[in-house]
């Protein structure tokens, strides 16, 4: 009887955790749900270029939305006779609305490609008397492309594309049922000609507004800090820290100062005046949330955040976690995503884990305690060692700690570009050195963007395109 009545404890207790990870999951599912729903595109106030801009971005995602998009079989045959081979590919339609400024109006093309994205081959389903030309111009991922398109003589302009995200777990043989599970994908990469200063100006606000709404939500989590004793992670993690954090993430340093990063001191600008800060930016005012929610790495870091996940063992049989699960185990109390996927898709959820990835860094017992100390007095130069360590490492982050403590006085000394030892640190980077010069552009972006990203910026009449 008693083992009876322990089998059926044992059951329900079963069915309870069954029925709160089933819950939890729905949960996680749902947060991005309610991220897809919140969107900018607030076009009251613009003006010129700048309203026409952001009215084309707003119908052109209404008229994508309603378009209807099928996978389907491609087949066909290789070599003659005895060595004839024949072959069926899985493909996915996919929409492409432009504007044809000739004719002051919208059209939508269908293009297909496989549903294997590293067979990347475009091809034009929609017919014309005088066909569409639709060159790739980067990207491989489908949140990454631009395009030119031409008819004739004509260019027509880009504004969304739409996109069926081929679903996990269903067989590819039945597009029915592939075609029920799809799910479908607005997004549109920022081209050269919705390029506009407003426009990005209205996307920091968005982004910035989007940023300080999660990290309201993570304080009511009360995470203590590890760095500093009696404060909350969001004591000292700004919405800044982490709007400049994407932007670091999402651009390249050499597109901002060149390889050599001689521009950082010759010719810096005011952040939104170089355009790949603007394009990221525009991103988040065109797709809302959606903005780099897909974007993956060659090195597998995916999302807003980048976050990688590649666990291993080591020389010694120790398991070595990926960063997402680092910072998961050290912050349980959070309940972060176990998802790395569904974790990192989620804006809100991949921003608090880069939030306690910051405080992780800066409590490493490598990194020597004035680091810490210094947080209050000089917050830019504390939190320049996590973005090291972000990018790099923590190795780097202490490297680079014993490296400046050696030119310069952190507690005496309020660093500016003049004072920093810069020179110095460019001769010391490669290989086995303070650091690489990948974590020293990030730290230039990060440096650059701290002091100046939210200052006024300068008088329009200075930008150009």
């Amino acid at each position: 009887m008693r083992s009876f009545a322990l089998l059926i404890i044992l059951f329900f207790s079963v069915c309870v955790n069954v029925l709160a990870t089933k819950s939890n999951d729905d949960g996680y599912e749902q947060r991005i749900k309610d991220e897809k729903s919140i969107f900018s595109l607030d076009c009251d106030g613009l003006t010129n270029n700048s309203l026409v801009q952001c009215v084309r971005i707003r119908e052109a995602r209404k008229i994508v939305e309603e378009v209807p998009l099928s996978f389907f079989y491609a087949t066909g045959s290789t070599g003659i006779g005895k060595n004839k081979k024949s072959w069926k590919l899985l493909k996915r339609e996919f929409a492409l609305v432009v504007f044809d400024e000739v004719e002051n109006a919208w059209k939508v093309i269908i293009l297909d490609m496989p549903a294997d994205d590293s067979k990347l081959i475009i091809r034009v389903r929609t017919e014309e008397k005088i066909p569409y030309v639709v060159e790739r111009l980067t990207g491989t991922s489908f949140n990454k492309m631009t395009f030119k398109v031409t008819q004739g003589e004509k260019e027509l302009l880009p504004y969304a594309t739409k996109w069926l995200r081929v679903p996990d777990g269903v067989p590819r043989n039945d597009i029915k049922k592939l075609e029920a599970k799809a799910e479908s994908f607005v997004f549109m990469r920022t081209h050269a000609h919705m390029d506009d200063v407003e426009l990005a100006k209205r996307g920091l606000i968005f982004l910035t507004n989007q940023v300080e709404r999660e990290l309201k939500a993570l304080s009511f989590k009360a995470v203590a800090s590890r760095t500093k004793m009696g404060l909350l992670v969001t004591d000292f993690i700004h919405k800044e820290h982490m709007v400049n954090l994407i932007l670091n993430e999402q651009t390249d340093p050499d597109q901002l100062y060149g390889k050599s990063y001689v521009g950082f001191f010759q010719n810096r600008k005011h952040p939104l005046l170089y355009q790949v800060n603007r394009e990221v930016l525009i991103d988040f005012f065109a797709n809302g949330l959606d903005a780099f929610r897909y974007t993956c790495s060659k090195a597998n870091a995916c999302g807003q955040f980048q976050f990688t996940n590649r666990s291993f063992i080591n020389a010694k049989g120790e398991k070595i976690y990926g960063t997402y699960d680092v910072v998961r185990n050290a912050y349980k109390q959070v309940d972060l995503d176990p998802v790395f996927r569904r974790g990192v898709e989620s804006f809100g959820n991949s921003l608090w884990a880069a939030v306690l990835l910051f405080d992780l860094e800066l409590s490493s017992p490598n990194l020597p305690h004035w680091v810490r100390e210094i947080l209050d007095k000089e917050k830019a130069l504390a939190l320049v060692h996590c973005v090291i360590g972000y990018n790099g490492g923590g190795g780097r982050a202490s490297n680079f700690a014993k490296f400046f403590k050696k030119k310069i006085d952190p507690f005496h000394v309020a660093v500016d570009k003049t004072l920093f030892p810069w020179k110095e640190l460019a001769s010391s980077l490669g290989k086995n050195k303070v650091m690489m010069p990948e974590t020293y552009g990030y730290m230039l972006k990060f440096w650059h963007n701290y002091h100046e990203l939210f200052t006024p910026i300068p008088s329009i009449e200075i930008f150009e395109v």
